[in-house]
């Protein structure tokens, strides 16, 4: 094995950091994609509701992201355990804002905005 001095080390990590978080992100596309696809047979998933999702995800992959970075540019322990501290506080809070934004979005479809795909039952004709 060979030792690298330490700049060719973290150019070699945070070019590989770099690789795989675009792969992540093609991931990401065919996810949204197969999520707008899936939820739009739903019918109290509309568009406003997918979006919101779609932007929940943006969301927690940039921040991520970011995390991912800043643990690339560690010193030390204490350089990474402080990154992972604030990292864990952020998903916390970021984790509760979306369960209410979330929480009010399904009230709101459940409560008003279900579109019913019958009125009456008795209205059924059978062919």
């Amino acid at each position: 094995m060979t030792n690298l001095p330490p700049e060719v080390f973290a150019a070699n990590a945070q070019q590989a950091a770099e690789q795989s978080m675009k792969q992540v992100q093609g991931a990401m596309e065919t996810y949204f994609s197969w999520l707008q696809n899936s939820m739009s047979s739903l019918p109290w998933a509309n568009k406003d509701m997918v979006e919101q999702w779609r932007g929940f995800i943006e969301q927690n992959v940039a921040i991520a992201q970011e995390y991912a970075h800043k643990l690339s540019q560690a010193q030390d322990l204490q350089d990474m355990i402080q990154i992972q501290t604030a990292f864990m506080q952020q998903q916390m809070i970021v984790f509760s804002e979306q369960a209410k934004a979330m929480a009010q979005a399904y009230t709101k479809a459940l409560s008003g905005g279900m579109q019913v795909p019958f009125k009456n039952p008795t209205e059924l004709k059978i062919v």
